[in-house]
């Protein structure tokens, strides 16, 4: 994740959309990741607990990097969670750079929901087509 700028959740609430913005070109290219948003959610909670005075981030480390991460736990890796299942990111696309804004829309009528992205850098607006999640159970 790059400069993150935009986030919307999938219809079903099982994936989180981010788009990341390139915004000083070190990549040539922007970013949309696809992030497997229950597993994000089962991470938080044994990841903090503020009752436990001698270790209240879990399996987190302490956090030594304040400045760029607030708060006393050390940040979640999504390609190393502490769940110890692999990787978070379960997709990724590369978009032109200075994406701005992230939406999530249903396509009624059709299959699947589709993401609206503008972008600055060739000034369009993206879209991608992404499966449909609203059969699965709710999270």
């Amino acid at each position: 994740m790059y400069f993150p700028v935009g986030l919307a959740v999938s219809p079903g609430g099982h994936t989180l959309y981010v788009a990341n913005s390139d915004f000083d070109l070190q990549y040539n290219s922007g970013t949309v990741i696809a992030l497997d948003l229950d597993r994000i959610r089962s991470s938080i909670p044994p990841a903090w607990n503020p009752d436990d005075p001698a270790y209240p981030c879990g399996p987190l480390a302490q956090n030594n990097t304040k400045l760029l991460y607030p708060g006393p736990c050390s940040p979640i890796s999504l390609r190393k969670p502490p769940d110890g299942q692999g990787t978070m990111v379960e997709a990724s696309v590369q978009i032109g750079a200075f994406a701005t804004d992230l939406i999530a829309v249903k396509r009624p009528g059709a299959p699947g929901t589709r993401l609206f992205l503008p972008v600055r850098g060739d000034p369009s607006i993206t879209w991608i087509d992404v499966e449909d999640d609203t059969d699965l159970e709710p999270p």
